[in-house]
């Protein structure tokens, strides 16, 4: 996911690269609390819910991106994490991607 609003959107690269804008129905970008962070949502779906641990998580149809699930089975077990954002046009420079090794 990059930026969080209307430039946002999920992207899945196998079995085959697929990309998921923002579909308008709602803004619901992102949320989180000391249990999980999601992203995107709509009627009880997520598109992407990660634990807390950030060692397992679950992807759904949601309605922000009206996507198709992430991953086969709704649930997964997270084995890297890496997460990067995009700075908007006046502010490019070098950006750092994080990533993030599980300790499965």
């Amino acid at each position: 996911v990059i930026l969080w609003n209307g430039q946002s959107f999920l992207f899945r690269l196998s079995p085959d690269f697929q990309v998921w804008p923002w579909s308008t129905e709602n803004d619901f970008f992102i949320s989180c609390s000391l249990t999980t962070l999601r992203i995107g949502a709509g009627d009880g779906h997520f598109g992407i819910s990660l634990d807390s641990d950030l060692n397992m998580g679950r992807s759904q149809r949601c309605a922000t991106y009206n996507n198709d699930p992430l991953v086969p089975s709704e649930d997964f077990i997270i084995k890297t994490l890496r997460s990067g954002l995009s700075p908007p046009k006046s502010m490019m420079s070098c950006v750092p991607l994080t990533t993030l090794q599980s300790h499965c």
